[in-house]
């Protein structure tokens, strides 16, 4: 299944932040992306390249395309609900959560996380509004 390199980003981003979550997780990812782009005036793929915004991304995400490179990525079930949400997303339908942070509290306490506003947990991951 190929992809440009602009969707391909944004579909590893929610791959690999929430290759384990539901399809709600998966598409709260993918509305931080969306939302943080309307609100920082960049595109898609430079938010998801902000340094330490997405961990997947940290180290220039060596481990994330070789994971892609192998083959992993599109072996996982997952991959294809990822791209499914990021094929919507450039068919104009945007998420509708007005979510630009989360983080997953069994891994890290982010001090930014206490300030979160509409607060909702999604499988493993608190999603809000800062």
């Amino acid at each position: 299944m190929a992809l440009t390199n602009l969707l391909l980003i944004i579909t590893l981003t929610i791959w690999a932040e929430a290759r384990g979550e539901p399809w709600a997780g998966k598409l709260a990812v993918a509305s931080v992306i969306v939302n943080r782009a309307r609100e920082r005036d960049l595109t898609w793929e430079q938010v998801c390249f902000q340094p330490k915004q997405f961990s997947c991304w940290n180290n220039g995400g060596k481990k994330l395309w070789k994971q892609y490179e192998t083959g992993e990525c599109e072996r996982n079930p997952a991959w294809r609900e990822c791209v499914k949400i990021v094929r919507m997303l450039i068919d104009g339908i945007l998420p509708a959560t007005k979510f630009n942070h989360y983080h997953n509290p069994q891994l890290c306490q982010p001090a930014w996380a206490q300030k979160l506003r509409n607060v909702k947990q999604i499988g493993n991951h608190v999603f809000g509004t800062l």
